[in-house]
């Protein structure tokens, strides 16, 4: 039996992490949408639901970001770029240098530094100016891992996860808090408790299990563009569940 979240009229399937890599596999070889649309569409939605978080209007208001070397990072720096656009404060900070960086991050990375939009590496600032840079946020966005966790945090992403724990500023993290596995298992290091979860598409099997609801908060789909074709060729009933939007609300704290 498939675990699912409910929406009125409209049940919504969780996936597993092999049906997770199957849709993508399908989306970019066989439906010829690329990767680098989807982390704009979760970058440009994540930046969305930081706006409607913050009360609609970014004018005045700080936004920290913790990003990643991976997809979900490369999401994140799109995100930035709404976010700078929109006239949000930013503070960007990179776990990694541009070299350890996936393709689709240093492609996102560098129309960034294009725009003249401040990076900061976590190796080349102090910890205590990255503490006191995370608690003068409004909102931290963590976009650091999300579902692509494998192992325990380590190194800079430990490091980072930490800090947040310990700012006490609001974190909206994508996809999952950072340091949770996406088949909701116990963590086995450090991890992020988020005030709100930004899911993809549909629900990871983390998203639906209980255990691990209190460090998700509120728990929002956004929209990346997936189609309900692919999702019937892997025997999956999706209905319009976007039906009221780009990003719909799935779960109360």
């Amino acid at each position: 039996m498939t675990a699912s979240l409910t929406l009125p009229h409209t049940p919504v399937p969780a996936l597993t992490n092999g049906q997770v890599n199957e849709v993508i596999r399908i989306m970019v070889e066989e439906f010829g949408l690329s990767n680098q649309v989807m982390m704009e569409n979760a970058g440009r939605n994540l930046a969305s639901l930081t706006r409607r978080l913050l009360g609609g209007n970014l004018s005045n208001h700080r936004v920290a970001l913790v990003v990643g070397a991976g997809n979900c990072g490369a999401a994140g720096l799109a995100a930035a770029r709404f976010l700078s656009n929109a006239g949000a404060e930013l503070t960007l900070i990179l776990s990694r240098p541009i070299s350890d960086m996936s393709q689709m991050a240093v492609h996102q990375q560098r129309i960034l530094a294009r725009m003249d939009v401040t990076m900061h590496l976590q190796a080349d600032l102090p910890p205590l100016k990255i503490l006191t840079a995370l608690r003068k946020a409004d909102l931290v966005v963590d976009a650091l891992i999300g579902g692509g966790l494998r192992g325990g945090p380590n190194g800079a992403e430990a490091f980072l996860i930490q800090a947040l724990r310990q700012v006490g500023r609001p974190v909206l993290s994508l996809d999952l808090p950072s340091g949770l596995g996406a088949d909701g298992a116990k963590p086995i290091g450090p991890f992020v408790r988020a005030e709100a979860t930004l899911a993809l598409a549909l629900p990871r099997l983390a998203h639906v299990n209980q255990s691990v609801a209190p460090y998700l908060g509120e728990l929002y789909l956004a929209d990346i563009g997936v189609p309900t074709a692919l999702y019937q060729r892997l025997g999956l009933i999706v209905g319009s569940i976007f039906s009221a939007g780009e990003i719909i609300y799935l779960r109360k704290r």
